[in-house]
Protein backbone atom coordinates (compact mmCIF):
# COMPACT_ATOMS: atom_id res chain seq x y z
CA UNK A 1 0.00 0.00 0.00
CA UNK A 2 1.01 3.69 -0.29
CA UNK A 3 1.90 4.01 3.38
CA UNK A 4 4.25 1.02 3.17
CA UNK A 5 5.82 2.30 -0.06
CA UNK A 6 6.32 5.75 1.40
CA UNK A 7 8.15 4.33 4.41
CA UNK A 8 10.33 2.08 2.28
CA UNK A 9 11.18 4.74 -0.26
CA UNK A 10 11.90 7.30 2.47
CA UNK A 11 14.60 4.97 3.71
CA UNK A 12 15.91 4.10 0.25
CA UNK A 13 16.28 7.71 -0.87
CA UNK A 14 17.12 9.21 2.53
CA UNK A 15 13.93 11.30 2.59
CA UNK A 16 12.68 10.46 6.05
CA UNK A 17 13.84 13.77 7.51
CA UNK A 18 12.45 15.94 4.73
CA UNK A 19 9.59 18.12 6.08
CA UNK A 20 6.20 16.79 4.98
CA UNK A 21 5.22 20.24 3.72
CA UNK A 22 8.01 20.17 1.14
CA UNK A 23 6.89 16.73 -0.02
CA UNK A 24 3.30 17.93 -0.35
CA UNK A 25 4.27 21.00 -2.39
CA UNK A 26 6.47 18.78 -4.54
CA UNK A 27 3.51 16.53 -5.21
CA UNK A 28 1.45 19.60 -6.23
CA UNK A 29 4.07 20.58 -8.82
CA UNK A 30 4.59 17.00 -9.96
CA UNK A 31 0.82 16.66 -10.45
CA UNK A 32 0.82 19.78 -12.67
CA UNK A 33 3.65 18.19 -14.67
CA UNK A 34 1.82 14.89 -15.09
CA UNK A 35 -1.39 16.68 -16.09
CA UNK A 36 0.50 18.88 -18.56
CA UNK A 37 -0.94 22.06 -17.08
CA UNK A 38 0.59 25.28 -15.71
CA UNK A 39 1.46 25.61 -12.03
CA UNK A 40 -0.27 28.78 -10.86
CA UNK A 41 0.84 31.04 -8.01
CA UNK A 42 -1.50 33.95 -7.23
CA UNK A 43 -0.58 36.76 -4.85
CA UNK A 44 -3.10 38.91 -2.99
CA UNK A 45 -2.48 41.87 -0.75
CA UNK A 46 -2.36 45.65 -0.81
CA UNK A 47 0.15 48.35 -1.76
CA UNK A 48 3.25 46.51 -0.49
CA UNK A 49 2.55 43.50 -2.72
CA UNK A 50 1.54 45.74 -5.63
CA UNK A 51 5.03 47.22 -5.37
CA UNK A 52 4.18 50.88 -4.75
CA UNK A 53 7.20 53.12 -5.12
CA UNK A 54 8.66 50.74 -7.70
CA UNK A 55 7.57 49.51 -11.09
CA UNK A 56 4.89 46.82 -10.98
CA UNK A 57 7.26 44.31 -12.56
CA UNK A 58 9.68 44.89 -9.67
CA UNK A 59 7.22 43.64 -7.05
CA UNK A 60 8.29 40.46 -5.28
CA UNK A 61 5.74 38.16 -7.02
CA UNK A 62 7.46 38.93 -10.34
CA UNK A 63 10.90 38.69 -8.76
CA UNK A 64 9.89 35.13 -7.87
CA UNK A 65 8.63 34.52 -11.40
CA UNK A 66 11.88 35.74 -12.97
CA UNK A 67 13.97 33.48 -10.74
CA UNK A 68 11.81 30.35 -10.79
CA UNK A 69 10.53 30.15 -14.36
CA UNK A 70 13.64 28.52 -15.84
CA UNK A 71 14.10 25.83 -13.13
CA UNK A 72 10.42 24.92 -13.55
CA UNK A 73 10.82 24.73 -17.32
CA UNK A 74 13.74 22.32 -16.92
CA UNK A 75 11.34 19.98 -15.11
CA UNK A 76 8.68 20.37 -17.78
CA UNK A 77 6.36 22.67 -15.82
CA UNK A 78 5.08 26.04 -16.99
CA UNK A 79 5.01 28.58 -14.15
CA UNK A 80 2.30 31.24 -14.12
CA UNK A 81 2.51 34.01 -11.50
CA UNK A 82 -0.33 36.46 -10.97
CA UNK A 83 -0.05 39.59 -8.84
CA UNK A 84 -3.68 40.36 -7.98
CA UNK A 85 -2.90 42.76 -5.14
CA UNK A 86 -4.85 46.03 -4.90
CA UNK A 87 -3.53 49.10 -3.13
CA UNK A 88 -5.21 49.86 0.19
CA UNK A 89 -7.63 46.93 0.44
CA UNK A 90 -8.45 44.91 3.56
CA UNK A 91 -8.54 41.10 3.57
CA UNK A 92 -12.34 41.17 3.17
CA UNK A 93 -14.41 41.41 1.03
CA UNK A 94 -11.35 40.28 -1.01
CA UNK A 95 -11.37 36.92 0.81
CA UNK A 96 -14.93 36.25 -0.39
CA UNK A 97 -13.77 36.87 -3.97
CA UNK A 98 -10.69 34.66 -4.28
CA UNK A 99 -11.98 32.98 -7.44
CA UNK A 100 -12.48 36.41 -9.04
CA UNK A 101 -9.01 37.72 -8.29
CA UNK A 102 -6.86 34.59 -8.25
CA UNK A 103 -8.76 32.05 -10.31
CA UNK A 104 -10.48 28.95 -8.96
CA UNK A 105 -7.60 26.77 -10.16
CA UNK A 106 -4.74 28.50 -8.31
CA UNK A 107 -2.16 26.09 -6.84
CA UNK A 108 -0.79 28.69 -4.41
CA UNK A 109 -2.46 31.77 -2.91
CA UNK A 110 -1.23 34.46 -0.54
CA UNK A 111 -2.15 37.47 1.56
CA UNK A 112 -0.06 40.20 3.18
CA UNK A 113 -0.73 40.95 6.85
CA UNK A 114 2.46 42.92 7.53
CA UNK A 115 0.69 46.30 7.78
CA UNK A 116 -3.08 45.85 7.94
CA UNK A 117 -4.93 44.17 10.83
CA UNK A 118 -2.38 45.42 13.32
CA UNK A 119 -1.73 43.78 16.65
CA UNK A 120 -1.40 40.29 15.22
CA UNK A 121 -5.19 39.74 15.25
CA UNK A 122 -5.86 36.33 13.71
CA UNK A 123 -9.62 36.44 13.05
CA UNK A 124 -9.32 37.76 9.50
CA UNK A 125 -6.52 35.36 8.59
CA UNK A 126 -8.51 32.36 9.77
CA UNK A 127 -11.52 33.34 7.67
CA UNK A 128 -9.25 33.94 4.66
CA UNK A 129 -7.57 30.56 5.17
CA UNK A 130 -10.89 28.73 5.35
CA UNK A 131 -12.13 30.29 2.12
CA UNK A 132 -8.81 29.41 0.50
CA UNK A 133 -9.10 25.82 1.69
CA UNK A 134 -12.46 25.60 -0.08
CA UNK A 135 -11.00 26.45 -3.48
CA UNK A 136 -10.75 23.81 -6.20
CA UNK A 137 -7.16 22.74 -5.50
CA UNK A 138 -7.07 23.51 -1.78
CA UNK A 139 -4.05 25.67 -2.57
CA UNK A 140 -0.83 26.14 -0.68
CA UNK A 141 -0.93 29.30 1.46
CA UNK A 142 1.77 31.97 1.70
CA UNK A 143 1.23 34.39 4.59
CA UNK A 144 3.40 37.49 4.42
CA UNK A 145 3.58 38.97 7.91
CA UNK A 146 5.54 41.08 10.32
CA UNK A 147 7.78 39.86 13.14
CA UNK A 148 6.54 36.96 15.23
CA UNK A 149 6.86 39.28 18.25
CA UNK A 150 3.99 41.38 16.88
CA UNK A 151 1.91 38.66 15.20
CA UNK A 152 2.20 35.66 17.51
CA UNK A 153 -1.51 34.79 17.26
CA UNK A 154 -1.34 34.54 13.47
CA UNK A 155 1.80 32.40 13.53
CA UNK A 156 0.18 30.13 16.14
CA UNK A 157 -3.00 29.92 14.04
CA UNK A 158 -1.10 28.71 10.98
CA UNK A 159 0.75 26.14 13.09
CA UNK A 160 -2.49 24.85 14.61
CA UNK A 161 -3.95 24.27 11.13
CA UNK A 162 -0.80 22.36 10.20
CA UNK A 163 -1.06 20.29 13.38
CA UNK A 164 -4.68 19.32 12.72
CA UNK A 165 -3.94 18.48 9.08
CA UNK A 166 -6.04 21.20 7.43
CA UNK A 167 -3.04 23.05 6.02
CA UNK A 168 -0.48 20.78 4.38
CA UNK A 169 2.32 23.08 3.25
CA UNK A 170 1.90 26.74 4.29
CA UNK A 171 4.79 29.13 4.71
CA UNK A 172 5.03 32.44 6.56
CA UNK A 173 7.18 35.02 4.79
CA UNK A 174 8.85 37.50 7.14
CA UNK A 175 12.31 39.05 7.23
CA UNK A 176 12.08 41.84 9.84
CA UNK A 177 13.91 39.96 12.57
CA UNK A 178 16.56 38.59 10.21
CA UNK A 179 17.56 41.90 8.64
CA UNK A 180 17.51 44.07 11.75
CA UNK A 181 21.18 43.54 12.59
CA UNK A 182 22.33 44.18 9.01
CA UNK A 183 20.61 47.52 8.61
CA UNK A 184 22.58 49.10 11.46
CA UNK A 185 25.87 48.61 9.59
CA UNK A 186 27.49 51.26 7.44
CA UNK A 187 26.58 51.05 3.77
CA UNK A 188 30.03 49.87 2.64
CA UNK A 189 29.95 47.03 5.18
CA UNK A 190 26.58 45.71 4.10
CA UNK A 191 26.30 42.57 1.96
CA UNK A 192 25.52 43.46 -1.66
CA UNK A 193 21.90 42.37 -1.32
CA UNK A 194 21.35 44.87 1.50
CA UNK A 195 23.06 47.89 -0.06
CA UNK A 196 20.77 50.75 -1.10
CA UNK A 197 18.06 48.97 0.86
CA UNK A 198 15.69 51.94 0.83
CA UNK A 199 16.19 52.84 -2.84
CA UNK A 200 13.08 52.52 -4.98
CA UNK A 201 13.05 51.17 -8.51
CA UNK A 202 10.74 53.79 -10.00
CA UNK A 203 11.93 57.33 -10.82
CA UNK A 204 12.55 59.53 -7.80
CA UNK A 205 9.40 61.26 -6.63
CA UNK A 206 7.05 58.56 -7.91
CA UNK A 207 3.91 57.95 -5.83
CA UNK A 208 4.30 55.44 -3.02
CA UNK A 209 7.91 56.15 -2.13
CA UNK A 210 7.25 56.20 1.60
CA UNK A 211 8.82 54.50 4.61
CA UNK A 212 6.19 51.75 4.84
CA UNK A 213 6.77 50.58 1.26
CA UNK A 214 9.77 48.33 0.52
CA UNK A 215 12.48 49.38 -1.91
CA UNK A 216 13.40 47.26 -4.89
CA UNK A 217 16.16 45.39 -2.99
CA UNK A 218 13.67 44.25 -0.35
CA UNK A 219 11.33 43.00 -3.06
CA UNK A 220 14.27 41.13 -4.56
CA UNK A 221 14.98 39.58 -1.15
CA UNK A 222 11.39 38.41 -0.77
CA UNK A 223 11.63 36.92 -4.25
CA UNK A 224 14.85 35.08 -3.38
CA UNK A 225 13.44 33.75 -0.09
CA UNK A 226 10.46 32.27 -1.89
CA UNK A 227 12.64 30.97 -4.71
CA UNK A 228 14.97 29.13 -2.32
CA UNK A 229 11.97 27.44 -0.75
CA UNK A 230 10.62 26.33 -4.12
CA UNK A 231 14.05 25.24 -5.35
CA UNK A 232 14.20 22.81 -2.42
CA UNK A 233 10.77 21.58 -3.52
CA UNK A 234 11.92 21.20 -7.13
CA UNK A 235 14.73 18.91 -6.04
CA UNK A 236 12.06 16.53 -4.79
CA UNK A 237 10.08 16.95 -8.00
CA UNK A 238 13.19 15.94 -9.92
CA UNK A 239 13.45 12.77 -7.82
CA UNK A 240 9.76 12.03 -8.38
CA UNK A 241 10.25 12.42 -12.12
CA UNK A 242 13.36 10.25 -12.30
CA UNK A 243 12.39 7.35 -10.03
CA UNK A 244 9.57 5.15 -11.27
CA UNK A 245 6.80 4.80 -8.73
CA UNK A 246 8.15 7.21 -6.16
CA UNK A 247 5.55 9.93 -6.85
CA UNK A 248 2.69 7.52 -6.18
CA UNK A 249 4.34 6.59 -2.93
CA UNK A 250 4.18 10.19 -1.75
CA UNK A 251 0.72 11.02 -3.05
CA UNK A 252 -1.45 12.60 -0.37
CA UNK A 253 -2.95 9.88 1.80
CA UNK A 254 -5.95 12.03 2.68
CA UNK A 255 -7.08 12.92 -0.84
CA UNK A 256 -10.60 11.76 -0.01
CA UNK A 257 -10.85 14.22 2.85
CA UNK A 258 -9.47 16.99 0.64
CA UNK A 259 -12.18 16.38 -1.95
CA UNK A 260 -14.83 16.72 0.74
CA UNK A 261 -13.44 20.13 1.73
CA UNK A 262 -13.94 19.42 5.42
CA UNK A 263 -12.42 21.78 7.97
CA UNK A 264 -11.70 21.81 11.70
CA UNK A 265 -13.77 23.90 14.07
CA UNK A 266 -12.70 27.58 13.88
CA UNK A 267 -10.53 28.96 16.65
CA UNK A 268 -11.43 32.64 16.32
CA UNK A 269 -14.44 34.71 15.27
CA UNK A 270 -16.19 35.12 18.62
CA UNK A 271 -17.12 38.71 17.74
CA UNK A 272 -18.84 37.82 14.47
CA UNK A 273 -22.63 38.02 14.55
CA UNK A 274 -24.21 34.52 14.59
CA UNK A 275 -26.13 35.11 11.35
CA UNK A 276 -22.86 35.94 9.58
CA UNK A 277 -20.65 33.30 11.16
CA UNK A 278 -21.02 30.79 8.32
CA UNK A 279 -20.08 33.45 5.76
CA UNK A 280 -16.69 33.83 7.44
CA UNK A 281 -15.99 30.42 8.98
CA UNK A 282 -18.48 27.86 7.63
CA UNK A 283 -20.84 25.59 9.54
CA UNK A 284 -20.66 22.34 11.49
CA UNK A 285 -22.06 19.43 9.51
CA UNK A 286 -22.26 17.30 12.70
CA UNK A 287 -20.72 14.41 10.78
CA UNK A 288 -17.18 14.42 12.18
CA UNK A 289 -14.58 12.33 10.40
CA UNK A 290 -13.22 9.84 12.88
CA UNK A 291 -9.57 10.24 11.86
CA UNK A 292 -9.33 14.02 11.77
CA UNK A 293 -12.48 15.08 13.63
CA UNK A 294 -13.16 17.66 10.96
CA UNK A 295 -16.85 18.35 10.71
CA UNK A 296 -16.96 21.92 9.39
CA UNK A 297 -17.65 22.99 5.83
CA UNK A 298 -17.96 26.25 3.90
CA UNK A 299 -21.14 27.06 2.02
CA UNK A 300 -20.82 28.22 -1.58
CA UNK A 301 -19.92 31.92 -1.58
CA UNK A 302 -20.19 33.92 -4.80
CA UNK A 303 -18.86 37.38 -5.51
CA UNK A 304 -19.26 40.00 -8.18
CA UNK A 305 -16.99 43.04 -8.06
CA UNK A 306 -15.95 46.12 -10.02
CA UNK A 307 -12.39 46.05 -8.64
CA UNK A 308 -9.41 45.12 -10.81
CA UNK A 309 -7.56 42.97 -11.62
CA UNK A 310 -10.12 40.18 -11.84
CA UNK A 311 -10.26 37.09 -14.04
CA UNK A 312 -14.03 36.64 -14.06
CA UNK A 313 -17.37 37.58 -12.48
CA UNK A 314 -17.55 41.32 -12.96
CA UNK A 315 -20.33 43.06 -11.07
CA UNK A 316 -21.64 44.32 -14.40
CA UNK A 317 -22.50 40.70 -15.25
CA UNK A 318 -25.45 40.74 -12.85
CA UNK A 319 -26.72 44.26 -13.62
CA UNK A 320 -30.19 44.23 -15.16
CA UNK A 321 -30.73 47.99 -15.40
CA UNK A 322 -29.87 51.34 -13.89
CA UNK A 323 -26.27 52.02 -15.04
CA UNK A 324 -25.02 54.69 -17.45
CA UNK A 325 -21.71 55.74 -18.98
CA UNK A 326 -19.88 52.40 -18.74
CA UNK A 327 -18.27 53.02 -22.12
CA UNK A 328 -16.54 56.21 -20.99
CA UNK A 329 -12.89 56.51 -20.07
CA UNK A 330 -12.77 55.92 -16.30
CA UNK A 331 -10.47 58.94 -15.87
CA UNK A 332 -12.87 61.39 -17.53
CA UNK A 333 -14.99 63.59 -15.23
CA UNK A 334 -18.53 62.47 -14.56
CA UNK A 335 -20.83 65.34 -13.71
CA UNK A 336 -24.24 65.67 -12.11
CA UNK A 337 -25.92 65.41 -15.50
CA UNK A 338 -24.72 61.83 -15.87
CA UNK A 339 -25.42 60.91 -12.23
CA UNK A 340 -28.99 62.14 -12.65
CA UNK A 341 -29.52 59.46 -15.32
CA UNK A 342 -28.39 56.43 -13.34
CA UNK A 343 -25.59 54.75 -11.40
CA UNK A 344 -22.16 55.60 -12.79
CA UNK A 345 -18.99 53.49 -13.02
CA UNK A 346 -16.46 55.85 -11.48
CA UNK A 347 -13.43 56.26 -9.25
CA UNK A 348 -13.48 58.03 -5.91
CA UNK A 349 -11.80 61.42 -5.77
CA UNK A 350 -8.70 60.20 -3.90
CA UNK A 351 -8.33 57.17 -6.20
CA UNK A 352 -8.64 59.32 -9.31
CA UNK A 353 -6.06 61.79 -8.00
CA UNK A 354 -3.68 58.91 -7.27
CA UNK A 355 -4.13 57.62 -10.83
CA UNK A 356 -3.39 61.10 -12.23
CA UNK A 357 -0.14 61.26 -10.26
CA UNK A 358 0.82 57.84 -11.62
CA UNK A 359 0.12 59.00 -15.18
CA UNK A 360 2.95 61.53 -14.87
CA UNK A 361 5.30 58.54 -14.55
CA UNK A 362 3.68 56.45 -17.25
CA UNK A 363 1.53 54.45 -14.81
CA UNK A 364 4.52 52.34 -13.66
CA UNK A 365 2.74 49.26 -15.02
CA UNK A 366 0.13 49.02 -12.27
CA UNK A 367 -3.14 47.28 -13.15
CA UNK A 368 -5.09 47.55 -9.88
CA UNK A 369 -8.16 49.76 -9.64
CA UNK A 370 -10.89 50.47 -7.09
CA UNK A 371 -13.64 51.53 -9.45
CA UNK A 372 -17.26 51.13 -8.39
CA UNK A 373 -20.82 52.03 -9.24
CA UNK A 374 -21.66 55.37 -7.64
CA UNK A 375 -25.16 56.74 -7.17
CA UNK A 376 -27.02 59.70 -5.68
CA UNK A 377 -30.69 60.22 -4.86
CA UNK A 378 -31.43 61.28 -8.45
CA UNK A 379 -29.72 58.18 -9.91
CA UNK A 380 -32.77 56.00 -9.35
CA UNK A 381 -32.77 52.23 -9.02
CA UNK A 382 -29.85 49.89 -9.60
CA UNK A 383 -31.39 46.50 -10.38
CA UNK A 384 -29.30 43.34 -10.02
CA UNK A 385 -30.12 39.66 -10.42
CA UNK A 386 -28.32 37.25 -8.10
CA UNK A 387 -28.21 33.79 -9.69
CA UNK A 388 -28.77 30.66 -7.59
CA UNK A 389 -25.76 28.69 -8.83
CA UNK A 390 -25.40 24.93 -8.85
CA UNK A 391 -28.78 24.14 -7.31
CA UNK A 392 -30.27 21.90 -9.97
CA UNK A 393 -32.66 20.53 -7.34
CA UNK A 394 -34.30 23.95 -7.04
CA UNK A 395 -34.40 24.41 -10.82
CA UNK A 396 -36.13 21.06 -11.20
CA UNK A 397 -38.60 21.91 -8.46
CA UNK A 398 -39.48 25.23 -10.13
CA UNK A 399 -39.97 23.49 -13.48
CA UNK A 400 -42.32 20.85 -12.11
CA UNK A 401 -44.25 22.79 -9.48
CA UNK A 402 -46.46 25.84 -9.72
CA UNK A 403 -45.66 26.68 -6.09
CA UNK A 404 -43.32 29.63 -5.59
CA UNK A 405 -39.94 28.91 -4.01
CA UNK A 406 -38.73 31.11 -1.12
CA UNK A 407 -35.46 32.91 -1.82
CA UNK A 408 -34.15 31.66 1.52
CA UNK A 409 -34.17 28.14 0.13
CA UNK A 410 -31.10 29.09 -1.88
CA UNK A 411 -29.71 32.27 -0.31
CA UNK A 412 -28.42 32.42 3.25
CA UNK A 413 -26.59 35.76 3.35
CA UNK A 414 -26.41 38.69 0.95
CA UNK A 415 -23.75 41.35 1.43
CA UNK A 416 -23.09 44.65 -0.31
CA UNK A 417 -19.80 46.52 0.13
CA UNK A 418 -18.74 50.06 -0.67
CA UNK A 419 -15.35 51.27 -1.91
CA UNK A 420 -12.74 51.28 0.81
CA UNK A 421 -11.57 54.90 0.80
CA UNK A 422 -11.08 57.63 3.37
CA UNK A 423 -14.22 59.50 4.38
CA UNK A 424 -14.88 62.85 6.00
CA UNK A 425 -18.24 61.88 7.50
CA UNK A 426 -20.28 63.93 5.04
CA UNK A 427 -20.55 61.22 2.40
CA UNK A 428 -23.20 58.56 1.93
CA UNK A 429 -23.92 56.42 4.97
CA UNK A 430 -24.17 52.87 3.70
CA UNK A 431 -26.51 51.75 6.47
CA UNK A 432 -28.84 54.76 6.61
CA UNK A 433 -28.95 56.20 3.10
CA UNK A 434 -29.62 53.12 0.98
CA UNK A 435 -32.80 51.10 0.52
CA UNK A 436 -32.93 47.48 -0.68
CA UNK A 437 -35.63 45.40 -2.29
CA UNK A 438 -35.06 41.65 -2.39
CA UNK A 439 -37.43 39.91 -4.77
CA UNK A 440 -39.65 43.05 -4.77
CA UNK A 441 -39.91 43.08 -0.97
CA UNK A 442 -38.17 45.70 1.15
CA UNK A 443 -35.47 44.37 3.44
CA UNK A 444 -35.97 45.75 6.92
CA UNK A 445 -33.01 43.89 8.38
CA UNK A 446 -29.96 45.95 7.42
CA UNK A 447 -26.77 45.81 9.50
CA UNK A 448 -23.17 46.84 9.07
CA UNK A 449 -20.74 43.95 9.37
CA UNK A 450 -18.55 44.57 12.39
CA UNK A 451 -15.71 42.09 12.04
CA UNK A 452 -11.97 41.90 11.44
CA UNK A 453 -11.38 42.25 7.72
CA UNK A 454 -14.20 44.26 6.12
CA UNK A 455 -13.22 47.62 7.59
CA UNK A 456 -11.06 50.51 6.47
CA UNK A 457 -9.69 53.30 8.65
CA UNK A 458 -12.19 52.32 11.34
CA UNK A 459 -15.18 52.38 8.98
CA UNK A 460 -17.20 49.20 8.36
CA UNK A 461 -17.51 48.91 4.58
CA UNK A 462 -19.88 45.96 4.15
CA UNK A 463 -23.57 45.62 4.87
CA UNK A 464 -25.65 42.50 5.44
CA UNK A 465 -29.04 42.62 3.73
CA UNK A 466 -31.65 40.44 5.37
CA UNK A 467 -33.70 38.27 3.00
CA UNK A 468 -37.43 38.91 3.60
CA UNK A 469 -39.45 35.77 4.20
CA UNK A 470 -41.83 36.88 1.44
CA UNK A 471 -39.07 37.06 -1.18
CA UNK A 472 -39.33 34.39 -3.88
CA UNK A 473 -36.97 33.01 -6.46
CA UNK A 474 -37.68 34.02 -10.03
CA UNK A 475 -36.43 33.28 -13.53
CA UNK A 476 -34.43 35.78 -15.54
CA UNK A 477 -35.44 36.23 -19.16
CA UNK A 478 -32.02 34.91 -20.13
CA UNK A 479 -28.92 33.61 -18.39
CA UNK A 480 -26.60 36.41 -17.30
CA UNK A 481 -23.05 35.65 -18.43
CA UNK A 482 -23.77 31.93 -18.45
CA UNK A 483 -24.98 31.78 -14.84
CA UNK A 484 -28.19 30.10 -13.73
CA UNK A 485 -31.34 31.91 -14.84
CA UNK A 486 -33.04 31.29 -11.51
CA UNK A 487 -32.27 33.59 -8.63
CA UNK A 488 -33.52 36.65 -6.83
CA UNK A 489 -33.65 40.29 -7.84
CA UNK A 490 -31.86 42.90 -5.72
CA UNK A 491 -32.81 46.53 -6.23
CA UNK A 492 -30.67 49.22 -4.63
CA UNK A 493 -31.86 52.81 -4.26
CA UNK A 494 -30.37 55.89 -2.61
CA UNK A 495 -33.28 56.75 -0.32
CA UNK A 496 -31.88 59.90 1.28
CA UNK A 497 -32.47 63.17 -0.59
CA UNK A 498 -29.36 64.60 1.09
CA UNK A 499 -27.03 62.33 -0.92
CA UNK A 500 -25.86 64.51 -3.78
CA UNK A 501 -22.70 64.49 -5.88
CA UNK A 502 -21.10 67.40 -4.05
CA UNK A 503 -21.36 65.81 -0.59
CA UNK A 504 -20.32 62.36 -1.74
CA UNK A 505 -22.31 59.64 -3.55
CA UNK A 506 -22.98 56.10 -2.37
CA UNK A 507 -20.82 53.38 -3.90
CA UNK A 508 -21.24 49.67 -4.61
CA UNK A 509 -18.02 47.74 -5.31
CA UNK A 510 -18.83 44.16 -4.23
CA UNK A 511 -21.97 42.06 -4.06
CA UNK A 512 -21.49 38.78 -2.22
CA UNK A 513 -23.95 36.02 -1.51
CA UNK A 514 -23.74 32.82 0.47
CA UNK A 515 -25.86 29.93 -0.75
CA UNK A 516 -27.40 27.14 1.25
CA UNK A 517 -26.03 23.70 0.49
CA UNK A 518 -28.40 21.17 -1.04
CA UNK A 519 -29.88 18.99 1.66
CA UNK A 520 -29.09 15.36 0.93
CA UNK A 521 -31.89 13.03 1.94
Amino acid sequence: NNHFNSERISDAYNMRDIPPGLKYTAYRIFSAREQNRPFKIAFGGYSVTVGRGNYFHQSYPFMLKNLLTRPMELLGVELQVRNAAIGGVPSFPYGWCLDNFMGDDADVISWDYSMNEAGGVADGLEAYMRHGLSMKRRPMLIVKDTSIHFARDRYDLVQSYVDNGALKDPIVLSMEDAIESFLHLKEDLLPIGFQEWRKFGAPKGSPGQTSHHPGVKQHESYGWLLTMHFIAVLELVAVFASKDGIANAFSPTDAKEDSNMMLPAPIHGNNVAPKLFSLFYGYDTKHALASKQMSWKMNQVHCRTTYAPILNNNLQDIVVSGIVGDDRDIMRPRGAQLYNKGWVLDLGESEKNAKKKLERYGGLGYIDSKKAYYGIYASGQLELFLPCIGRDDILKKMQTSAEETPARECFHNVVVCEVNEKHTGKECNLEKDLSFLMGDFKSEEIELINAVGPSYWGRNICLRIGIPSESKLSKAEEKLNGDSNIGVSLTITVASTSVILRSGPCSISHVVWEQMDKIEL
